[in-house]
């Protein structure tokens, strides 16, 4: 399992990205777009840890983190991937004294949220129908968080 981070951008191919990240997420309206990859690899506040088989995205500000994005392709679920990612991005965050990593998840991904709930993440909050599917359907995103 190889791990690239933004900071070496020549080991990134945003349309790589975008395959990956379309393979963790059938719902297309948690799909990111090749040129979107782009503007992340671009933004010096973004950091992308990514393998072949998983990936996740965050950004820096101030002394906290918020993920963007976090995913695993689902042959390789339940292999900690997903906790090996958070472990490394604990890590990338303490070394930059980073109070807190946040994180929103829609209501209805039962297995994500129990995942976060295994890494420590709490409940913070609430987005009322930020969420539409492709039925045009609404779902609120829980908000959550990690002191570190």
């Amino acid at each position: 399992m190889k791990l690239f981070f933004r900071q070496q951008r020549s080991n990134f191919n945003a349309k790589k990205l975008a395959n990956l990240q379309h393979q963790c997420f059938e719902a297309p309206q948690s799909q990111y777009s090749e040129s979107d990859m782009v503007s992340f690899i671009k933004n010096p506040t973004i950091t992308i840890l990514a393998t072949s088989e998983s990936l996740v995205i965050f950004q820096l500000a101030a002394d906290q983190a918020e993920i963007i994005s976090i995913g695993v392709i689902p042959q390789k679920r339940r292999q900690r991937l997903g906790s090996s990612l958070i472990d490394r991005l604990t890590s990338h965050c303490l070394l930059r004294q980073i109070k807190a990593i946040h994180l929103e998840v829609e209501e209805t991904n039962i297995a994500a949220l129990s995942f976060y709930n295994k890494c420590n993440f709490i409940k913070t909050g609430v987005r009322k129908n930020y969420y539409k599917n492709s039925s045009n359907l609404r779902s609120h995103a829980v908000l959550m968080k990690k002191s570190l």
